[in-house]
Order: structure tokens, then sequence, then C-alpha cells
């Protein structure tokens, strides 16, 4: 009787033990699935960031493109200028050449 008693306790334990394994292996099915799915979050953020910081890359790349031709622009403007002035004053010089002329 004593010996039936303690193979019924044991029996007791070890289905205890079983419930409680059983219990943990949800808790870790119910974690992995929680952070399976913080992981898609973030991989979605991670993509959604990116794609945001290539649209802003294209743009700064842009600015650049205009704020390069932009200069070149002022640069042959400038050029242009200087070569206007240039013949402005040949062209001053040759008019007083003309007037010392018919004086």
């Amino acid at each position: 009787a004593a010996e039936g008693e303690m193979l019924r306790r044991n029996l007791e334990e070890a289905r205890r033990q079983v419930v409680e394994r059983e219990c943990e292996a949800n808790v870790s099915r119910s974690e992995v699935a929680a952070l399976t799915r913080s992981v898609a979050t973030a991989q979605n953020d991670a993509t959604s960031n990116l794609a945001q910081l290539d649209g802003m890359q294209r743009a700064v790349d842009e600015a650049r493109r205009r704020e390069a031709s932009r200069t070149n622009e002022a640069q042959s403007l400038r050029t242009s200028v200087a070569a206007a002035k240039g013949d402005a004053a040949a062209a001053a010089a040759k008019v007083d050449e003309l007037r010392r002329r018919l004086q």
C-alpha cells in the first residue's frame, strides 16, 4: 500500500511536471511569435526608412545638379559680361581714335 501511494505521488508529480513544461512551451511559442512580429515590424520600418532616405538622397543629388548648372550658367554670364566690357572698352577706344582723327 505504501508502495502504491508512492507510485501514485510519483505519477502525480510527473503529470504536474508535464503540465508545467507544456505551459513553458506555450509561453515560449508566444514569445517567439511576439518576437517574430517585432522583427517583421522592424524590417518594415527599416524598408520604409530606406525608401525615404533614398528619396531624400535623390532630392539632394538633384539639388546639387541644379546648383552646378546654375554655377556654370553664372560663370558663363560672368565670362559674357567680361567679354562685353572688353568689347565696350575697345569700341570706346575706337570712338576716341575716330574723334581725334576728325578734330
